[in-house]
């Protein structure tokens, strides 16, 4: 209980870790921050507690979400802008 503000910071951390690793689109970083603070829930807070299982669920689905979506192919749009702008003129 003493150092239970501590363990708030830590897990402000790594979820302040996580929001990083959005922005940056590493994956890595992202899912090490969030089972970092998955394993940090499970040993420190009461797993049958229905705040700590929702958050838990919550987290696990996070750290699926694929950072590193396909790249869209533009071609055919860029042929479209060229048509487009060439009849223009």
């Amino acid at each position: 209980p003493e150092e239970k503000m501590f363990l708030y910071q830590n897990l402000h951390a790594q979820m302040e870790g996580a929001m990083w690793a959005v922005l940056q689109h590493n994956t890595a970083i992202y899912q090490a921050s969030l089972a970092r603070a998955i394993v940090w829930i499970t040993h420190y807070f009461d797993p049958a507690a229905a705040v700590s299982t929702t958050l838990l669920q919550q987290l696990q689905t996070l750290e699926k979400t694929n950072l590193q979506p396909a790249t869209a192919n533009l071609a055919d749009t860029l042929q479209l802008f060229d048509q487009y702008f060439a009849g223009e003129k």
